[in-house]
């Protein structure tokens, strides 16, 4: 394991170095050497960091593509709410035009 890919799982997990340092149960300073690559991971680390993190890296994911998905329905939800509120305009406008000729015909008796 490389400090980049350290870091990669890190960002899936939306954890700060410290968080991630926390779940791991070592110290932030030592997250920050293996994603710099100032320290190698050790093969007996890379497992613990892969085993540490393998469920909450799905759940993540899969909380991610939920509220993904919860955004294309809200996304939606406003496109169309904005265009009834655009049909509603237009339905105001010519209310409006057609009591202004009612208006114009009542001036005009």
């Amino acid at each position: 394991m490389k400090g980049l890919e350290l870091k990669e799982i890190r960002k899936k997990l939306g954890l700060t170095q410290k968080e991630f340092a926390e779940m791991l149960k070592v110290n932030a300073r030592t997250i920050q050497k293996w994603e710099n690559g100032e320290v190698e991971i050790h093969e007996n680390n890379a497992f613990m960091i892969k085993e540490r993190t393998k469920g909450a890296i799905d759940n993540n994911i899969n909380i991610n593509q939920s509220n993904q998905s919860g955004d294309n329905i809200i996304g939606e939800a406003k496109k169309q709410e904005l265009a009834l509120k655009d049909k509603e305009i237009e339905l105001l406008k010519k209310e409006v035009e057609l009591l202004n000729r009612e208006l114009e015909l009542l001036k005009g008796e």
